[in-house]
């Protein structure tokens, strides 16, 4: 999983990698977090997208 451009959920800890997508919510792989429909929510919580945080870069934690 790539860090870059993924988001976090606060309340699950699901990660959200825009090279993978969500095949449950049919998100193809590809789709960056800005880009999901606005009633998306977690997979896992189904807690809304406001609740997500970006992740830091591997390098930024350096």
């Amino acid at each position: 999983m790539s860090r870059s451009g993924c988001y976090e959920c606060r309340i699950c800890w699901y990660l959200y990698d825009p090279e993978l997508g969500d095949d449950s919510a049919q998100i193809a792989a590809g789709t960056r977090f800005e880009q999901l429909p606005p009633d998306w929510s977690c997979p896992q919580c189904d807690n809304p997208r406001q609740v997500f945080l970006a992740c830091a870069d591997a390098t930024e934690r350096e």
